[in-house]
């Protein structure tokens, strides 16, 4: 339903959605797992409304999702640096 939601460019449905997905992957390291965490960091990272912005939280996701993933691909490394980037840490963000 998040990504439904998302289409529909409400951020704030698909920000709970997510959230409840998440929740219910627990501490799986599966590629959907990762692909929820992912998903939902970047809304909480980039998202225009900003009612769902949580940089702290977009970058505990990020980096979890990335570290499952091994670093490896470009566009989850790109949501880890937004994600740290809305925590207003920019260095970190330049660096990944």
């Amino acid at each position: 339903r998040g990504d439904a939601y998302k289409g529909l460019k409400d951020d704030v449905q698909a920000v709970q959605h997510y959230l409840l997905a998440v929740e219910r992957a627990g501490s799986a390291d599966t590629t959907e797992a990762r692909q929820l965490r992912l998903k939902l960091a970047w809304l909480l990272a980039a998202s225009p409304k900003k009612q769902v912005w949580d940089g702290p939280r977009a970058v505990q996701l990020a980096k979890t999702a990335c570290e499952g993933a091994q670093f490896e691909t470009a566009s989850n490394l790109l949501i880890l640096a937004a994600s740290y980037a809305r925590a207003g840490n920019f260095e970190e963000a330049q660096r990944t």
